[in-house]
């Protein structure tokens, strides 16, 4: 009566309340396009099913949240997102997502409710229901291919989950270096700076610059002293920024056995871009003094006297240095 009459919303909720075939009660309110009508009577119905009806529960979830999603995509495509009618419809969503029975829907079906958000193109609700599903590193890596990389990152900043910092960062440093160093920065010791190197090597001279300055914070304000980090930090001085190498090898001093990187590899990276100068320091640390004279003096007469007055316990040593000059 309630059909024939056109009150199809009193018509939805007493067909919800009979035995009636539940496709057939479905093709009726689609056959005259009672779109309001047909989501009463799916939602009323779903209030009746039984946890154990997991199928049943599926099926209707998954299909109120298509109407629901075509509604706010039609609305979207004539531009009318701030309209009383969006507003309306997106808060009849949310009401229905916060059913207990939807909610476990949701959970165990992620995938297809994520995908099916998706292929509507509805990115909003499509976070949304990510967060509340605390499914943070399926927000992020949706944020980083839609090259939304700042969103990305706030959302890593926002659950201070050491592995998705490991995970996100080798993509995010190359796209946004200094938000991201800063990221990793205000993370202080939470992160292992060695976990973080994979992604480090991979930035190019472009992103150099933030690297280092993660670099120089886990050294002077960590008190890193891996070799590893201490071997990058030294490449990248080498090759960009030869005066802070220089400083960087004062600042580690003059006994081979408490400093933090490797000598030979540093003498050999050193050789092999010309830097006389650090050729000179590391040789003498490497005890190699007859050598590291040699090539003071091809830098000049200073840097050989002082080189020369390095072996501080041994004169006769001094001596044989001090007759090369």
């Amino acid at each position: 009566m309630y059909f024939n009459n056109k009150q199809y919303e009193q018509s939805a909720l007493h067909y919800a309340e009979t035995q009636s075939s539940f496709e057939e009660i479905a093709l009726k309110f689609l056959q005259v396009w009672e779109i309001e009508a047909l989501k009463t009577f799916l939602i009323k119905k779903l209030e009746g099913f039984k946890s154990q009806d997991k199928t049943q529960v599926t099926m209707i979830v998954v299909w109120v949240m298509e109407l629901f999603l075509n509604q706010l995509g039609v609305l979207r495509d004539k531009g009318e997102v701030n309209s009383p009618q969006y507003s309306i419809l997106q808060k009849q969503l949310d009401s229905f997502l916060t059913h207990k029975e939807v909610k476990e829907c949701v959970m165990n079906n992620k995938s297809t409710i994520y995908d099916l958000m998706a292929s509507h193109g509805d990115k909003h609700n499509l976070i949304r229901l990510t967060i509340m599903n605390k499914d943070f590193e399926r927000v992020i890596r949706h944020h980083i291919n839609k090259n939304n990389y700042l969103e990305a990152l706030d959302v890593l900043k926002g659950q201070n989950k050491k592995e998705l910092f490991y995970q996100f960062t080798p993509a995010l440093v190359q796209a946004i270096p200094k938000q991201t160093i800063q990221a990793l920065i205000a993370q202080g010791r939470t992160l292992s700076p060695n976990k973080l190197l994979p992604a480090l090597v991979t930035c190019d001279d472009d992103q150099a610059g933030e690297v280092i300055r993660y670099l120089e914070f886990c050294i002077h304000s960590l008190g890193c002293q891996q070799q590893a980090i201490h071997n990058y930090l030294l490449s990248l001085y080498a090759k960009l920024k030869p005066d802070k190498l220089m400083q960087y090898l004062a600042m580690q001093g003059q006994d081979s056995t408490m400093v933090c990187y490797d000598i030979h590899y540093a003498l050999r990276l050193c050789r092999e871009l010309g830097l006389s100068e650090a050729c000179v320091q590391l040789s003498a640390l490497l005890g190699l003094w007859e050598v590291a004279v040699d090539l003071a003096l091809t830098v000049n007469v200073d840097l050989a006297k002082q080189t020369a007055n390095m072996p501080q316990n041994d004169t006769e040593l001094r001596k044989k240095l001090w007759l090369k000059i």
